[in-house]
């Protein structure tokens, strides 16, 4: 799997990608932009992905998520899961699962050091000036969809089971993560439930 750098490693720099692109829009670019990216009881073709993918990223950076933020995500619903992954790899966010025991904890202050937003449902919300609602969060980064930052290759992508994955090892990661990473950089579709 060849990924697409927007500046290639060299001598004395690392370079700089971006896991989206490489797992979405270049499909796009490419001219596979009426392919199917996700299939299941949902389907999305990669132009339609995009779409859903850059206005979350956009809603997200409204909130001031930036690169190298952590970004907690709790999501039933397998795609919106992956809409929420890779808004956060096209701001260059970090992004990590949340356990239900955690949410118990803490869902009356969902404030936890270091972390900047959580994508959450079955969790009711309490603050009205933090808690949006998932499809006007969709419909408001629409306004302003988010482009991809220039992210090193060494930086964290993820965080799984305590273990932090780096950009440059999403394509060959053994998780979940990293095996929708491997299907999507070669253009081929996610089958959801």
């Amino acid at each position: 799997m060849e990924l697409t750098w927007f500046r290639r490693p060299s001598a004395d720099q690392p370079g700089t990608l971006n896991a989206c692109y490489n797992a979405v829009d270049r499909h796009v670019v490419s001219g596979l932009a009426d392919h199917p990216a996700i299939t299941g009881s949902s389907t999305l073709d990669f132009a339609a992905l995009l779409e859903q993918v850059a206005a979350l990223a956009g809603a997200l950076q409204a909130l001031g998520v930036e690169q190298g933020h952590l970004v907690r995500v709790l999501l039933d619903d397998p795609v919106e899961r992956v809409l929420a992954w890779l808004a956060c790899e096209r701001l260059g966010a970090v992004h990590g699962d949340v356990s239900s025991a955690s949410i118990v904890i803490a869902s009356s202050d969902l404030d936890e050091p270091g972390v900047r937003a959580r994508i959450l449902s079955g969790v009711p919300g309490s603050d009205p000036g933090r808690d949006v609602d998932w499809l006007l969060a969709i419909k408001a980064g629409r306004e302003q969809p988010a482009g991809c930052t220039p992210v090193a290759p060494d930086a964290a992508a993820y965080v799984v089971a305590g273990e932090v994955v780096l950009l440059q090892e999403l394509g060959s990661h053994p998780s979940e993560v990293g095996e929708l990473h491997a299907r999507l950089y070669d253009g081929l579709p996610l089958t959801l439930p």
